[in-house]
C-alpha cells in the first residue's frame, strides 16, 4: 500500500516539474523581429512535437490524481476499518490489564499454595496406617479403607486436571523443605499412552512396573534392593511392600507402601468425567506410618514416605471437539459415544482427521418447538484430503467453516471456502478455541471480513472446551442453511454413494445421499458406472453408530448395505437406481470423478518371504481405502513388492503407519515420484510412474511435468525466506496479497515434484512454524526432466534410479553417491559407486578394497632386492582382485537401503 503511494506522489512531482518546461529557444544566430513569423514546415513541425510532449505531460498527470485519488478512496473505504480496529486494540489493552492482573492474583494463590504445602499437614489423602503383627489383621485393615482411598483418588485427580488438555504432556514439580525439616517433593503428571492399545493393557503395564519396584529400581538405577515382606497372596488388589535400597556403601533408604488398585472394564466403576469409553484403571499407594512387624530403623536407614495416585482412562483427542460437543448438546449421545470414538489409530494419534465422519441428530427448535433431521460431516483439513472434502461438499447443502482464532486463517480455509463456494454453498464462519490466552479475536473477524467477505455479525465465536457459544450453532444452521430443495420424494430412485467403509461380518458399507425417491430393504439397485447388480439388505442412519431403519428417503444421508464384497463395487460419486422399468431414461448426477493418484512409491518387505504377509495386510487396508491404487512389481535389488499411487505425502506417511500399527508389517518405502507425460517422437502420450519405465534418453521425447499453485500464508518477517524457497523450488510468483493482521498470501506456480520432496518440511523450518501451505493441480509445463541411474560395480540399482529435473541430476547423484559409499561395507575388492545420466558417468565414488602385503611372508621381504620378483607378486595379486570383482555382486542390507532412501 505505501509503496504504490509513494510511487503516485512521485510521478505527480515530475508532472508538475515537466509542466513548466518552457519552449525551446530559437537560435541566437537568427535576428529578431516583431513581425508575425510565417507558418512554414519546420515551424509547424517545432509546434506539433511541443503540443504532443505537452499532451503526454497532461496525461502523466492525469494518470498521477488518479492514481492519488484511488488512494484516497481507498484510504476512506479503511477509514471505519481502522477505527474498529482502534477500538479493538483499546479493549485488548484493557484485557491486557485484566490478564496482568489476574496473574499477579494467581501469583498470590500460588506463594500461598507453596506455604502450605510447606506445613507438616498438607494433605488430607495421606492417611496414618498401623500394621500389628498378625498377617490376616494387617491385610484386613488395609481392605477397609480400599474403596475409601480409591474414592478420595478419583475426586482429587478429577478436579486437579479439570481445566487441562488430556491430549498432550505435562508436569508440575515442586520441591521444598517442610517445617520440620523433611525434604519434599511433590509432582503432577499428564502422560499420553498413545501406542496403548486399551485401558487394560495401560494398566497392567502400570502394576507389573509397582509390583516389580524393587527390581525395576535396582535395573534403572543400579542398586541394591531386598523387600522384606510380600503379601500379594491375600489379594491382588491389595498389598504392601517393604523396601530397603542401598543408595551408596552408607546410605540405605527404607520405604514402607500400602497399594490398592481397582480396574473397571464393564462400565460399572464410577465415572469419571471428560473420560470415554468404559474402562478405567486406578492405583493408589500411601505409605504405613506404623509397622510392629517390619518397625523403621530411623538411626541406621533413611525413611522414605511416598503417596501417589494413578488413573488411567480414555480421552477423546481435541480434533473432534467442536463437532462433538455439537452433536451432544441435542441430547442424541452422551459425551462417551461421540464422533471421536470413531477415528482410527492414526487419526488419535496424530490429533487429525483423515477420512470424514458423518453423524445424524435431531434438534428441536426451543422457540418453535419444530424438530429438523440435520446431518453432520466432520471433514479433513490437510490439503492431501482435499478429495474427502469435496465429495463430502458434495452432499451438502451448507458448510461451517472452522478458524482457529489462536492461529488465523490457514491455506487450507480458503481453499474449503473456494470449494464451497463453487458449489454454491452457504458458508458459516465459526471462530474455535476463543478461551484460549493468546487467542486474536478481533484479528481473526476482521481477515475473515477482508478476505472472505463475510459480515462481522455473522461469525459464530465458540470454544468447545469450555462450552462457550456451542449452542448457538445449531440454530444458526436451521436459520441460515437452506434444506435440500431439489430432492423429490415421488420421484424415480437416485442416491448418490458419499463414502464407503468395509465390515468384516457384513461386506460393504456404502454412505448414501437419497436425491429423489426412497430406498427399502430388498430393493434390487445398480450403479451408473460400475454397472453392477445388488440386493439391499439393510437401511439406516448414522448415530454416528448404525442404526438400522425401515428406509431411506429423499434428502436424508444414510448408509445401506448391499451385499458388495469390496468397496471398489461403490464408487465415491456413482449414482444408485432402482432397478426396473422407471429407471430406463434416469440420467446419472453430475461430478463423478474417481480419485487420481498424485504421489506413487514402492513398498517391500524387509524380509522376501513375508510378500505374501504384506500383500494380505495392503488388501486389508484397500478395503477401507479405495482412493490407494496398487500393482505388484519386482525389483532386482529388493525382490517383489508393490507400487502403490496415493492422494499426496501425507496420505503416503499415513498408510505406511496403518501397515505398521493395524498389520503389523515392516516395509521399505521408495522415494515418492509424481507421474510424467511422456510425448514421443510420434506424437503418442503415455504416464510414466516408476523410473524404470522412464525413457533413458529424452533427446527425442518432450516431457510434461505437473505443476501445482501453491498457497502460502505466512507473517511478513518471513517473506525473504519463503521466497527464497520458492526460487529453489524452480517456483514461480504470480501474486502477493496483505492481510490485516501482518500476515502476506503469497502464490506460486512450482512443480508438484519440488512439493513432495521436503517442500513442507522446509516451509515450517524457515517461518518457525508459522507458514502454511496449500495447493491445486494445475495445467503440466514442457520441462527439462532426467533420469539418473546409480550404478554399483557397473550394474544397474534400478532401486535408486531416481527423476529429477536437469539442473538437480548432478548435485542429487553426487550426494546419493557419497550417502551410499558411507553405508556400504568394505569388500576384499574394489567397490565402484557411479551416478550416469543418458549412459554417461557424471559422479563416482570409491570404496577401497581390502589388501594383504603380499611382499611380505613370516616376517621377511620377498624377493630380497629383486625388484622383478616384486612386480610379479603384485600383478598377480592385482589379477586375483579384477577376477573377483568380476564374479562377486555387492549385497547391500536392508538397513543400508532404509539409510539411503529415508530423507
Amino acid at each position: 500500500m505505501h509503496r504504490s503511494t509513494n510511487n503516485n506522489v512521485r510521478s505527480l512531482a515530475i508532472a508538475r516539474s515537466q509542466r513548466n518546461i518552457p519552449a525551446p529557444k530559437e537560435s541566437s544566430s537568427k535576428p529578431s523581429t516583431k513581425k508575425r513569423k510565417e507558418l512554414t514546415p519546420a515551424t509547424l513541425s517545432r509546434t506539433y512535437y511541443r503540443r504532443k510532449e505537452e499532451k503526454k505531460t497532461l496525461e502523466r498527470q492525469l494518470y498521477g490524481m488518479n492514481m492519488q485519488l484511488q488512494h484516497l478512496t481507498r484510504r476512506k473505504e479503511h477509514a471505519k476499518r481502522r477505527e474498529s480496529m482502534e477500538v479493538s486494540k483499546k479493549k485488548n489493552s484493557e484485557l491486557r490489564e485484566s490478564i496482568r492482573g489476574q496473574r499477579v492474583i494467581f501469583a498470590n494463590t500460588q506463594s500461598m499454595i507453596s506455604e502450605f504445602l510447606r506445613g507438616p499437614d498438607h494433605s488430607t489423602y495421606e492417611p496414618v496406617i498401623r500394621l500389628g503383627t498378625d498377617q490376616r489383621e494387617r491385610h484386613n485393615i488395609l481392605l477397609a479403607m480400599k474403596q475409601q482411598r480409591l474414592d478420595e483418588a478419583i475426586a482429587f485427580l478429577t478436579e486437579r486436571s479439570r481445566y487441562m488438555a488430556m491430549d498432550t504432556e505435562f508436569t508440575d514439580l515442586q520441591r521444598f523443605q517442610a517445617t520440620n525439616d523433611d525434604v519434599c517433593l511433590v509432582r503432577f503428571d499428564i502422560k499420553p499412552l498413545r501406542k496403548a492399545q486399551s485401558v487394560k493393557q495401560a494398566f497392567e503395564g502400570v502394576l507389573k512396573f509397582s509390583y516389580n519396584l524393587e527390581i525395576s529400581i535396582s535395573d534403572l538405577m543400579g542398586d541394591i534392593t531386598v523387600r522384606e515382606n510380600d503379601d500379594l497372596d491375600w489379594d491382588s488388589s491389595v498389598a504392601q511392600h517393604r523396601l530397603v535400597t542401598s543408595i551408596t556403601h552408607d546410605v540405605q533408604v527404607d520405604t514402607n507402601n500400602a497399594t490398592f488398585t481397582q480396574y473397571w472394564g464393564d462400565g460399572s466403576g464410577p465415572r469419571v468425567e471428560r473420560a470415554v469409553g468404559d474402562e478405567l484403571g486406578l492405583s493408589v499407594c500411601n505409605y504405613v506410618d506404623e509397622d510392629a512387624l517390619y518397625p523403621y530403623r530411623e538411626l541406621e536407614r533413611v525413611r522414605q514416605d511416598i503417596t501417589f495416585f494413578v488413573m488411567i482412562a480414555k480421552y477423546s483427542c481435541h480434533r473432534s471437539k467442536l463437532p462433538t460437543a455439537t452433536h451432544t448438546t441435542p441430547g442424541n449421545t452422551s459425551p462417551s459415544s461421540t464422533i471421536s470414538d470413531c477415528a482410527s489409530s492414526v487419526e488419535r494419534e496424530r490429533g487429525i482427521t483423515v477420512k470424514a465422519q458423518t453423524a445424524s441428530m435431531v434438534y428441536q427448535d426451543s422457540t418453535t418447538g419444530q424438530n429438523y433431521m440435520l446431518n453432520l460431516v466432520d471433514t479433513p483439513g490437510h490439503v492431501d484430503f482435499s478429495y474427502e472434502v469435496n465429495r463430502s461438499l458434495s452432499a451438502c447443502e451448507g458448510v461451517l467453516l472452522l478458524v482457529d482464532c489462536s492461529q488465523g486463517i490457514q491455506a487450507q480455509t480458503l481453499a474449503t471456502y473456494y470449494a464451497a463456494k463453487e458449489r454454491n454453498l452457504h458458508v458459516v464462519p465459526v471462530l474455535t478455541k476463543i478461551d484460549m490466552p493468546h487467542a486474536e479475536v478481533d484479528d481473526s473477524i476482521l481477515s475473515l471480513s477482508s478476505l472472505l467477505d463475510v459480515d462481522p455479525d455473522e461469525v459464530l465465536l465458540t470454544s468447545a472446551k469450555s462450552g462457550d457459544g456451542i449452542t448457538d450453532v445449531l440454530p444458526a444452521v436451521v436459520d441460515r442453511l437452506p434444506p435440500p430443495l431439489e430432492c423429490d420424494i415421488n420421484a424415480p430412485l437416485r442416491c448418490l454413494i458419499v463414502d464407503s467403509y468395509y465390515d468384516d461380518y457384513r461386506g460393504t458399507v456404502c454412505l448414501v445421499k437419497v436425491v429423489d425417491g426412497a430406498i427399502f430393504p430388498g430393493d434390487k439397485i445398480y450403479s451408473a458406472h460400475q454397472k453392477t447388480k445388488h440386493d439391499v439388505q439393510e437401511t439406516g442412519l448414522l448415530l454416528p453408530g448404525r442404526f438400522k431403519t425401515k428406509g431411506l428417503y429423499a434428502g436424508q444421508v444414510g448408509y445401506i448395505i448391499a451385499g458388495m464384497k469390496n468397496t471398489s463395487e461403490a464408487k465415491v460419486g456413482d449414482t444408485v437406481f432402482r432397478e426396473g422399468a422407471a429407471s430406463a431414461g434416469l440420467k446419472a448426477l453430475p461430478g463423478f470423478q474417481e480419485a487420481r493418484s498424485m504421489v506413487f512409491a514402492s513398498m517391500y518387505p524387509t524380509d522376501d518371504c513375508n510378500f505374501d504377509d504384506l500383500r494380505v495386510a495392503i488388501e486389508k487396508l484397500s478395503l477401507n481405502d479405495a482412493s490407494v491404487s496398487t500393482q505388484q512389481e519386482t525389483s532386482g535389488a529388493l525382490g517383489m513388492g508393490f507400487r502403490c499411487g496415493f492422494l499426496g505425502l501425507l496420505h503416503m506417511e499415513v498408510f505406511h503407519q496403518r501397515l505398521s500399527d493395524e498389520q503389523g508389517m515392516q516395509v521399505l518405502v521408495t522415494a515418492p515420484m509424481v507421474p510424467y507425460t511422456v510425448i514421443d517422437p510420434t506424437g503418442e502420450q503415455s504416464t510414466v510412474e516408476t523410473p524404470g519405465a522412464f525413457p533413458e534418453s529424452t533427446k527425442y521425447y518432450e516431457i510434461l511435468e505437473p505443476m501445482v499453485e501453491a498457497s502460502i500464508i505466512t507473517p511478513s518477517s518471513y517473506l525473504g525466506p519463503v521466497l527464497a524457497l520458492a526460487k529453489e523450488k524452480r517456483g514461480v510468483q504470480t501474486n502477493l496479497v496483505y492481510l490485516e493482521d501482518e500476515r502476506i498470501i503469497v502464490t506460486i506456480e512450482v512443480p508438484w515434484q519440488e512439493v513432495v520432496t521436503n517442500f513442507y518440511n522446509e516451509l515450517k523450518t524457515i517461518s518457525s512454524g508459522y507458514a502454511t501451505l496449500n495447493y491445486r493441480e494445475i495445467e503440466p509445463l514442457k520441462s527439462d526432466i532426467v533420469k539418473v541411474d546409480l550404478l554399483i560395480n557397473g550394474k544397474v540399482l534400478d532401486a535408486l534410479s531416481f527423476v529429477c529435473h536437469r539442473s538437480r541430476a548432478t548435485p542429487d547423484g553426487r550426494a546419493l553417491c557419497q550417502k551410499l559409499k558411507r553405508v556400504i561395507d568394505r569388500q576384499q575388492y574394489e567397490i565402484s559407486i557411479q551416478a550416469s545420466l543418458g549412459g554417461k558417468v557424471f559422479a563416482k565414488e570409491r570404496i577401497a578394497p581390502y589388501r594383504k602385503d603380499v611382499l611380505i611372508k613370516s616376517g621377511k621381504t620377498v624377493g630380497g632386492g629383486d625388484s622383478t620378483r616384486k612386480k610379479k607378486l603384485l600383478a598377480k595379486q592385482k589379477e586375483g582382485k579384477r577376477r573377483m570383482r568380476t564374479v562377486s555382486n555387492v549385497q547391500l542390507s536392508q538397513d543400508a537401503f532404509w539409510s539411503v532412501l529415508s530423507k
